[in-house]
């Protein structure tokens, strides 16, 4: 995904969870998207929409690897 792409996840971390704080610097946010950038952006985007329809809490970024793992299964 690119960094731009990226951001539309972060937004979507944020403001799903807006009481948390996620993502509160530039080196939080590169690691993110360190782990997350190898990812296409329609699976990542559909495997965090499922955690957050599901989710109290916000979402790790294994949590968010485990539910695209299990996209890529059932393709």
């Amino acid at each position: 995904m690119t960094p731009q792409e990226f951001d539309v996840i972060r937004a979507a971390i944020k403001s799903a969870y807006p009481t948390f704080n996620i993502m509160p610097d530039r080196y939080s946010i590169q690691l993110w998207y360190r782990m997350l950038g190898d990812i296409d952006f329609k699976i990542c985007e559909t495997a965090l929409q499922e955690l957050i329809a599901t989710q109290t809490y916000p979402p790790q970024i294994a949590e968010i690897r485990a539910n695209v793992r299990i996209i890529h299964r059932h393709k």
